[in-house]
């Protein structure tokens, strides 16, 4: 409206003064810097309606991805967590082992002492029975 206002006022003055052609040509010139002034408008107001658009898709996004991070977050404090436990129980089977272990060379010694001992014994009754016939 300004933009009127202000082409009739620099040309009232000098109207009278145009041929018909440059009446003509002005106005159409008046027209398309109009029109060109509309059209900005226009595209100005569906690149801001575009543009919040974006932006709440954007922030829409960012919430979701939020929500995706803090929920692998509380899964990785999950699998941690079976993890400590996983392993506190390994350490307790390597006990388990070791102790199964000690008892195993504990046995193996005593069987082995036996053996020895039973031998003895054979040696002596071997000699006994000998002794006496």
């Amino acid at each position: 409206m300004g933009l009127v206002v202000e082409y009739t006022i620099l040309l009232w003055p000098k109207w009278k003064d145009l041929k018909f052609w440059e009446r003509v040509f002005t106005v159409i010139a008046g027209l398309a810097i109009a029109g060109g002034v509309y059209g900005e408008y226009l595209f100005g107001s569906k690149a801001a309606d575009a543009a919040l658009q974006i932006e709440n898709i954007s922030e829409n996004r960012v919430a979701e991805l939020n929500r995706e991070a803090g929920d692998a977050k509380a899964t990785a404090k999950g699998f941690e967590s079976q993890i400590a436990d996983a392993n506190a129980r390994a350490k307790g089977a390597e006990a388990q082992v070791a102790s199964a272990n000690s008892a195993s060379r504990d046995a193996v010694a005593k069987v082995a002492e036996a053996t020895a001992r039973v031998a003895e014994a054979e040696q002596k009754t071997e000699a006994e029975r000998l002794g006496n016939l």
